[in-house]
């Protein structure tokens, strides 16, 4: 599939809470294995690899720099902007779980 395991990156071309409505613009991908930037090729897109994106949630970092869980393995993420590219790291070991579910397929990371 053309956009299978990509993460496509769109901005609102309304500035300010009009623009939540779009219209939006798209500025390519992000991450994932078809982006023509090669530092932001990264991924599968074989949706039963480890390495296959299917969403991304950016968290903002103190430093103003953000991270992500990316991938089914989950791997961690960082990027000094959320439009990349992102630095992928190795997978975690261990399931993103909570303990109402064992497995967690797209995390979001909030602050507490």
């Amino acid at each position: 599939a053309a956009g299978g395991g990509n993460i496509f990156g769109a901005r609102s071309a309304q500035p300010g809470a009009a623009g939540i409505e779009g219209p939006y613009e798209t500025y390519g991908i992000v991450i994932g294995p078809n982006a023509s930037d090669s530092s932001r090729r990264w991924g599968s897109i074989d949706h039963q690899s480890p390495k296959y994106v299917d969403a991304i949630a950016p968290f903002t970092l103190r430093n103003g720099s953000y991270a992500a869980f990316v991938g089914e393995d989950h791997h961690l993420a960082l990027a000094t902007s959320a439009s990349g590219p992102w630095h992928v790291s190795d997978p975690h070991r261990v399931a993103i779980s909570t303990p109402s579910s064992a497995y967690n397929e797209n995390p979001v990371v909030t602050e507490l």
